[in-house]
């Protein structure tokens, strides 16, 4: 049966679905008075996460915790801002002065993984400290096993944008051709 996230009156994008105790969530953004409005969606209630234009890109519940990844943009401003939202609370994880953005969110042993980009290169944010994967690219996800950390995204090599995924930090070239990682998930 569908549902209808905007009423049908706005314009919506949903990114990333999870379920958790028949509770539905989806994070996304909707188009208010020509802005994307970061939000998420709990049993198809909107909650907003920022008043300025952006994108959610992911969503984990942990216990009775909603994460959400994304970036927005300062008012006046065309550089996005990496950052995650626990409960709808903002932790900002760049300083909006070089472009960044966050695409995955991880939760693992009370640690919270977020990947993304950071001055166009590939990142990762463990508990908000930066560390790069690459000198270029996107890092799109991160899934935690044990004590392994996957990311999945992409390096720019040879002029051009090759998939890629991360193994606690150590990369796996996965073609050789244009190509893009946009999820990982481990089977234990």
């Amino acid at each position: 049966v569908p549902v209808s996230l905007s009423g049908g009156i706005k314009s919506a994008e949903e990114r990333v679905i999870a379920v958790d105790k028949n509770i539905v969530y989806v994070c996304g953004l909707e188009r208010i008075r020509n802005k994307n409005i970061v939000k998420y969606w709990k049993n198809g209630n909107s909650i907003s996460l920022s008043s300025n234009s952006g994108n959610a890109s992911d969503i984990e519940i942990s216990g009775s915790d909603v994460y959400v990844s994304g970036y927005d943009f300062a008012p006046g401003s065309y550089i996005p801002t990496a950052k995650y939202w626990k409960n709808s609370a903002e932790i900002l994880l760049s300083d909006g002065l070089i472009e960044a953005a966050a695409y995955g969110i991880c939760i693992s042993n009370n640690n919270v993984f977020v990947v993304g980009y950071n001055d166009s290169r590939a990142a990762i944010w463990r508990n908000g400290q930066l560390n790069y994967l690459a000198s270029s690219g996107v890092a799109t996800d991160v899934c935690i096993s044990g004590n392994d950390e996957y990311i999945s995204g992409m390096q720019h090599l040879d002029d051009q944008n090759v998939a890629f995924y991360w193994k606690n930090g150590e990369g796996v070239k996965l073609s050789d051709k244009f190509s893009f990682a946009s999820c990982i998930t481990v089977v234990p």
